[in-house]
C-alpha cells in the first residue's frame, strides 16, 4: 500500500500507531492527553528521520494527535511520510 502511496502524486500521512488501546484500559489513572505522545517520521523516499519507541497508545490520543497536527494545523512537516505515534 505504501508503494502505491509513493508512486502517486497526492499528499498523504501514514499513520502507525502502537498497539491500540482503549482509554483507561490498562489501569492507568492518567486522564486523556496527560501522557506524552512520543512520534517518529519515516520520509518514505529517503528513510527514517526520528524514531519513537513505545508499546501502546489509546485511540483517542492517536485521533487527538491527527487532528492537532494534519487537521488544525496544515501537516506540511508530515506530507509523503509515515508517522508513528505512541507512549
Amino acid at each position: 500500500m505504501e508503494e502505491k502511496l509513493k508512486a502517486g502524486e497526492e499528499d498523504f500521512t501514514v499513520i502507525r500507531p502502537s498497539l491500540l488501546k482503549n482509554e483507561g484500559e490498562d489501569g492507568d489513572e492518567k486522564k486523556k492527553g496527560e501522557k506524552e505522545i512520543r512520534v517518529g517520521v519515516e520520509d518514505l523516499e529517503k528513510g527514517v528521520e526520528s524514531r519513537a519507541i513505545g508499546y501502546m497508545i489509546s485511540r483517542e490520543d492517536v485521533g487527538r494527535w491527527i487532528f492537532e497536527n494534519l487537521i488544525k494545523e496544515s501537516g506540511e512537516k508530515y506530507s509523503r511520510k509515515a508517522v508513528t505515534v505512541t507512549y
